[in-house]
C-alpha cells in the first residue's frame, strides 16, 4: 500500500510539473522579444486581457520610457514561479507569476515580474513589471 501511495504521489507531481514546464519557456521567449526591442510583437503575443488594458501604441511608449533606458540584458536568473487559479481583477483560470533577477546594462539587480495565463493551451503574458 505504501508503494502504491508513493507511485501515485510521484505520478501526481510529474503531471503537475508537466503542466508548468511551458510557462518558463514562454516567459523567456516573450522577454527575449522585449529584449530585442520588438515591443509591438510582444503586445501581439500577449493575452487579450493584456491587450484590453492598453493599446499597442501605449505599450510601445511605456516600454520605450521604462525598459529601453535600462540597456541590454547582461544576465537574467529565475527567482521562482507560483501558480494561481485566481488573481484580482481577472476571471478564474490558470496563472503563473514568475520573477527574475535581471542585470541590465544600466541597472543592476532589477526584479522583473511576469504574469502569464494559459489560453487555448498556450501561456500568454497578462502583466509585466520592472522594479
Amino acid at each position: 500500500m505504501r508503494t502504491f501511495l508513493y507511485i501515485v504521489a510521484l505520478f501526481t507531481a510529474l503531471v503537475v510539473n508537466a503542466k508548468q514546464v511551458k510557462a518558463p519557456e514562454a516567459s523567456m521567449h516573450w522577454l527575449s522579444i522585449i529584449d530585442n526591442g520588438d515591443y509591438a510583437e510582444s503586445w501581439q503575443l500577449a493575452d487579450k486581457i493584456f491587450q484590453s488594458q492598453l493599446t499597442i501604441g501605449k505599450w510601445e511608449v511605456a516600454l520605450n520610457n521604462a525598459r529601453a533606458p535600462l540597456g541590454d540584458v547582461k544576465s537574467r536568473v529565475a527567482l521562482g514561479e507560483k501558480a494561481f487559479t485566481s488573481l484580482p481583477g481577472v476571471e478564474d483560470g490558470e496563472y503563473v507569476v514568475l520573477q527574475f533577477k535581471t542585470d541590465f546594462e544600466f541597472k543592476k539587480d532589477a526584479i522583473e515580474t511576469l504574469t502569464l495565463t494559459k489560453t487555448d493551451g498556450q501561456w500568454r503574458a497578462i502583466g509585466y513589471f520592472i522594479k
